[in-house]
């Protein structure tokens, strides 16, 4: 018996749903040993450098077909990894996610997984030399990437016109922006740093803190 419209159109959205649920079950570090499967993937944004903010994905698979997804948004001009986290999944999964992320970050390029993961360090490094840390569960995703090798010959050029660049995330509050001025101006100096935020005269927030 053939299924009418509407059914059909449940039968995808509970299947799409399905999928949904499936890519955002979170992987449990001590449960699997994810960090130890072959890897699979790694993807960057062909505009990364340009845009100066993208999702780096790293994807290791074990033999069932699970598939472990390392996201790592990475800021190229300043931050280092503003946000990670590894998810679980299968193909049709994976390949949804992958279409997510060309959707929001445009087209991917596929990368060597060596370059993805010095990548990845080298930006975390950058921040960290002017006192930017990178997100507080980097430590957890950072097991993903065991055994990757870091080429410290591979030459990045991060920054934006020879200094970091602070572009202010749509998720980031104007009490966040303040946290990063400040550090910035207590480790750079006013005028060795550049910013575009949409709080208005942050450098006034920080005159107030003198």
């Amino acid at each position: 018996m053939a299924l009418s419209k509407k059914a059909l159109q449940l039968k995808r959205e509970k299947k799409k749903k399905k999928r949904q649920m499936r890519l955002s079950t979170p992987v449990s570090s001590t449960a699997i040993a994810h960090n130890n499967w072959p890897i699979y993937e790694c993807w960057i944004p062909s505009e990364l450098w340009n845009a100066g903010i993208g999702q780096v994905i790293v994807s290791r698979q074990n033999n069932q077909g699970d598939i472990a997804i390392g996201i790592y948004l990475i800021d190229v001009f300043c931050l280092g990894v503003k946000d990670c986290f590894i998810r679980l999944t299968q193909q049709e999964g994976y390949h949804d996610l992958l279409e997510h992320m060309e959707a929001v970050c445009g087209e991917l390029e596929l990368v060597d997984a060596s370059y993805a993961c010095t990548l990845i360090h080298k930006a975390v490094n950058y921040a960290q030399q002017f006192g930017l840390k990178p997100h507080e569960d980097f430590s957890k995703a950072q097991k993903l990437l065991k055994n990757i090798p870091i080429d410290e010959t591979q030459a990045f050029t991060f920054g934006k016109d020879g200094k970091p660049f602070y572009m202010q995330g749509p998720h980031e509050s104007p009490a966040d922006v303040k946290r990063i001025l400040k550090i910035l101006a207590s480790n750079q100096g006013t005028g060795d740093y550049a910013f575009i935020v949409e709080t208005p005269d942050p450098l006034l927030l920080l005159e107030n803190e003198q």
